[in-house]
C-alpha cells in the first residue's frame, strides 16, 4: 500500500486545474491582445501616414522645404528614436526627407503594410502612395515598441490573476487543513493510548467520508477487548486455581519439614522445595497484577509521596534480614493523578529487586522527587549491576539476566508497564564502581 497525503493531493486537485485555467486566460489574453494592438498600431500609422501627407504636400504648396518639417505632437511620426515610429518622405526627384532614426529598407515598395528586418530588429513598415502621384509617404514602427505596450497589458491581466491565484491558495489550504483537524486529533488520542485500551472512539465534527472508518474501528475495538478481557478472566482463574493447590502443598511441606527436623539432609531438601514453591506463587501474584494492570480501571488523585513512604517501610523488614542500610528521601505532599495500585506494585517490585541483588552490609536508596513536570521514583543499589547492554533488556518479561534462579522475571517487567499505562518510562542505569539504579518516570498530570 502507497501512502500518500491527503492534504497534498487535495492541494494538487484545485490548483492544477487552477494554474493551466490562469496560463490558458493569460496565453489567450496575449494572443488577442497583440492582435488587438497590431491593428491598432496600424491604424494609427495610417492615420500618422494621411497626415504627414496632408503636412507634406501643404509646405509643398507654400514653397517650403519639406526638410524643415518640425513635430510638436509626441505621438507625431515626426518623433525620432530608435525603437520609435520612423518616417522618410519622397517624390520622383528623389527622397525629401527622413527622421534620423529611420532605417535604410532601399526603394520604396508597393503600397501598404509588409515586415522588414534592419540592424537585427524587426519592424513594421507602411508606404502610403496618392494615386496622383507626387509625394510619398514611408512610416515604420519597430515591433519592440508593439511587443512592449503588449507586454504592459498582458502584465496587468498577469498580476491580479497570480493575486488571486494565491488567494485561492491560502484559503483553499486553511480549508483543507481545518476540514482535517478533527483526523489529526483522533489520530493523536489513538496515539497516546496504551495498547491495552480498547474504549470507543469518539469524535467531533469528523468528516462523513471517515464516518464509516471510525464505526469500523469501534467495532473492532469492541471486539479485541472483548478477547483481551476474555483472556484476562482466564489468567485470573487460572491463578486462583493454582494459588489453592500451591498453599495446601506448602503447608503440607511445612509439617513434613517440622517431622524431618532429625534429618538435615531431608529438612534442608524439603525447604529448598519450599522456596521454590514460595517462587512459583510469586510468578502468580505478579501474573495476577499483570492482569488487573488495565486502562479501563480508570485514573484517580492520590499521594504518592504517602504510597511510596509506605511501600518502603514494608519492605524495611527485607534490608533488617539482611543487614542491608535502607535510604529515604521522600518529597512530601507530592500528589499524583494515576493508578495507585500499580505504583505501588511497580515501588514494591523495584525495592524487592535492590534487596534480592545487594550483599549483607550494602545500601538501598529510594527518593521520590518533581524533575520538571514528571514525579520520579528512584531505587539505587550497590549490588552487583548489570552488564553492559542490559539497561533495557531487564525491564523485558521473564528476563533474568546470568542469574536463572534469580526470580520470576516479572518484577521489573511490571514496572514497564505501569510506565507506559501512564505514559511515562522505566530507565536503568548502571552505577560506579558497582550497582544499579531504576528510574520510574512519570509525567504528572
Amino acid at each position: 500500500m502507497t501512502a500518500y497525503s491527503l492534504k497534498v493531493r487535495t492541494r494538487r486537485a484545485f490548483l492544477r486545474p487552477l494554474a493551466l485555467a490562469i496560463a490558458v486566460v493569460v496565453l489567450l489574453g496575449a494572443f488577442l491582445t497583440n492582435e488587438n494592438v497590431s491593428s491598432l498600431r496600424d491604424d494609427q500609422m495610417r492615420q500618422d501616414a494621411r497626415f504627414l501627407l496632408l503636412l507634406a504636400s501643404h509646405e509643398a504648396e507654400e514653397g517650403d522645404a519639406v526638410g524643415d518639417i518640425e513635430a510638436s505632437d509626441p505621438l507625431s511620426p515626426a518623433r525620432g528614436g530608435a525603437e520609435g515610429r520612423q518616417f522618410r518622405v519622397w517624390s520622383a526627384r528623389g527622397e525629401i526627407t527622413r527622421s534620423a532614426a529611420m532605417p535604410d529598407f532601399g526603394a520604396p515598395g508597393a503600397a501598404g503594410f509588409r515586415d522588414e528586418v534592419a540592424d537585427g530588429q524587426r519592424w513594421r513598415v507602411y508606404v502610403l502612395v496618392p494615386e496622383t502621384g507626387g509625394i510619398g509617404i514611408e512610416l515604420a514602427e519597430a515591433y519592440a515598441t508593439r511587443w512592449r505596450i503588449v507586454a504592459g497589458i498582458v502584465l496587468s491581466l498577469a498580476v491580479p490573476l497570480a493575486l488571486l491565484s494565491a488567494a485561492v491558495i491560502f484559503i483553499g489550504s486553511r480549508a483543507v487543513k481545518r476540514a482535517l483537524l478533527p483526523i489529526e486529533r483522533l489520530s493523536s488520542e489513538l496515539d497516546q493510548r496504551d495498547g491495552d485500551d480498547f474504549t470507543l472512539v469518539t469524535a467531533d465534527a469528523l468528516p462523513l467520508e471517515v464516518q464509516p472508518l471510525l464505526v469500523a474501528l469501534n467495532r473492532l475495538f469492541d471486539r479485541l477487548g472483548q478477547t483481551l478481557e476474555r483472556e484476562r478472566e482466564f489468567s485470573d482463574n487460572a491463578a486462583h486455581e493454582l494459588r489453592t493447590p500451591l498453599a495446601a502443598l506448602k503447608a503440607r511441606s511445612q509439617v513434613v519439614e517440622r517431622k524431618l527436623r532429625a534429618n538435615p539432609e531431608l529438612a534442608l531438601d524439603l525447604r529448598r522445595f519450599i522456596e521454590a514453591v514460595d517462587r512459583a506463587a510469586g510468578v502468580i501474584d505478579r501474573l495476577l497484577a499483570f492482569s488487573r494492570l488495565s486502562p479501563q480501571d480508570g485514573f484517580a488523585p492520590f499521594d504518592l509521596s504517602s504510597v511510596v513512604e509506605d511501600v518502603a517501610r514494608e519492605m524495611a523488614p527485607l534490608a533488617l534480614a539482611k543487614a542491608i542500610e535502607i535510604e529515604v528521601a521522600i518529597a512530601p505532599g507530592l500528589g499524583f493523578t494515576g493508578n495507585e495500585t500499580g505504583i505501588r506494585h511497580a515501588t514494591r517490585n523495584m525495592l524487592e529487586n535492590a534487596f534480592k541483588f545487594t550483599p549483607s552490609g550494602g545500601r538501598v536508596t529510594v527518593s521520590l522527587d518533581l524533575v520538571g513536570d514528571e514525579v520520579v521514583i528512584a531505587v539505587a543499589d550497590t549490588g552487583p549491576g548489570i552488564g553492559a547492554g542490559e539497561e533495557r533488556r531487564i525491564f523485558e518479561r521473564f528476563h533474568r539476566g546470568q542469574d536463572p534462579q534469580a526470580g520470576s522475571g516479572l518484577g521489573l517487567a511490571l514496572v514497564e508497564r505501569v510506565a507506559r499505562l501512564h505514559l511515562g518510562q522505566a530507565e536503568a542505569t548502571r552505577l560506579a564502581p558497582h550497582g544499579l539504579k531504576v528510574c520510574l518516570r512519570l509525567p504528572r498530570r
